[in-house]
């Protein structure tokens, strides 16, 4: 997570608004100020370097910060190193129950204690392995202790996580497996089924469901706002297969429609902050503000060009700015509301009531079928 995100999220849980567009410098000055006064206790997880956490820490003696990094913190005055181990026993053996149920664990416990010593007592392998054997009913858990240890090219003294990933990776569908990648890309490592739409160029519907997956199988969690990400302990391993398993082509095209959506984002946000007749404002003609709501109503049966309620085409923008009628060969259809990469559709002001619609791209359009365009 960047000092900038961490520095905002932890002056929100303060109370303290911090303005639009701030550095990391002045978040941070802004942080230390609110914990000036403050008696707190600090925790940072998953710390990438002491840089990091350096510029989190609050000047007030009164306050505790515990740091937990992958390796020392060097360079911070003051630092008391300890070792942190996986969790005991019985916690692990809880955490395993939460997604294989009681039942597998307690007609096996000697099967539960081996796989949480194959883990290391890991929260995130553990997870992994639950999340095996959740999607499995009729697999013990000595089936999975079978499998971690018989791992080709994987012996028993590897990293636990590596090894714990690497089975539950390669028995995920292509298409899950396809999506756990892209996530790699993620701005800031958050995604939601609009942004994973972008990146996989599938439907909202589609997107959603695989990330509902990935969180049902420990790949990934919910976070604020909508939004999903992949643990930062799991995002070198996803950005690993990525790499190996994936065109440098198809990862460019990724990242394109990606690129794109947010562009399209920020205009869309220009023009409606813009004044009514301003040069944004017209670039967008009738884009609602529910244009980016994922709660917006479903378009009326029949609402559609040349529709008794939509008596002209729409205006929409073309990808050369220009405002241009609807053009020849393409069509709607009612898949719900929802926000993708492409050129928006907003509605003719004349037609209300039809937000959320989407357009299907005609072979040899800019965009093609695979990642259709949705307002």
């Amino acid at each position: 997570m960047p000092v900038e995100r961490a520095a905002r999220h932890l002056l929100d849980c303060l109370g303290v608004a911090a303005p639009p567009g701030a550095d990391g410098d002045e978040l941070s000055g802004l942080l230390r100020d609110a914990l000036k006064e403050r008696r707190t206790l600090l925790l940072l997880d998953d710390a990438a370097d002491a840089e990091q956490v350096d510029a989190l820490l609050p000047d007030n003696p009164r306050c505790l910060v515990v740091a937990v990094a992958r390796g020392p913190l060097t360079g911070i005055p003051d630092v008391r190193p300890c070792t942190v181990g996986g969790l005991d026993v019985r916690s692990a053996v809880e955490l395993l129950e939460r997604y294989a149920g009681s039942v597998r664990i307690t007609v096996d416990p000697q099967a539960a204690e081996a796989l949480v010593e194959l883990c290391a007592g890991q929260p995130a392998a553990l997870l992994l392995a639950g999340g095996w054997l959740a999607a499995r009913p009729t697999a013990s858990v000595a089936d999975l202790v079978k499998r971690l240890r018989a791992l080709p090219g994987e012996p028993a003294s590897t990293r636990p996580l590596a090894r714990t990933f690497r089975l539950a990776y390669e028995a995920l569908p292509a298409a899950q497996a396809r999506a756990l990648r892209l996530l790699s890309l993620a701005p800031l490592g958050l995604a939601d089924a609009q942004v994973l739409s972008a990146l996989a160029g599938c439907s909202v519907s589609t997107a959603g469901s695989l990330l509902d997956g990935l969180v049902a199988l420990g790949f990934a969690r919910e976070a604020d706002h909508g939004q999903y990400e992949v643990p930062g302990c799991l995002m070198p391993l996803t950005a690993q297969r990525l790499a190996a398993e994936d065109r440098d082509s198809e990862v460019q095209l990724a990242r394109a429609r990606m690129l794109e959506r947010t562009v399209r984002l920020l205009q869309s946000c220009r023009a409606v902050a813009e004044p009514d007749g301003s040069p944004p404002a017209a670039a967008s003609p009738g884009c609602p503000a529910t244009c980016a709501s994922r709660t917006a109503p479903r378009p009326p049966s029949g609402c559609g060009p040349g529709s008794p309620r939509c008596s002209r085409p729409p205006a929409w923008p073309s990808p050369t700015g220009s405002s241009t009628p609807w053009p020849a060969g393409w069509s709607p259809h009612s898949s719900g509301p929802s926000l993708r990469t492409g050129a928006p559709s907003p509605p003719h002001p004349s037609c209300t009531g039809c937000t959320g619609w989407s357009w299907t791209w005609p072979s040899g359009a800019a965009c093609t079928a695979s990642a259709p365009p949705r307002c």
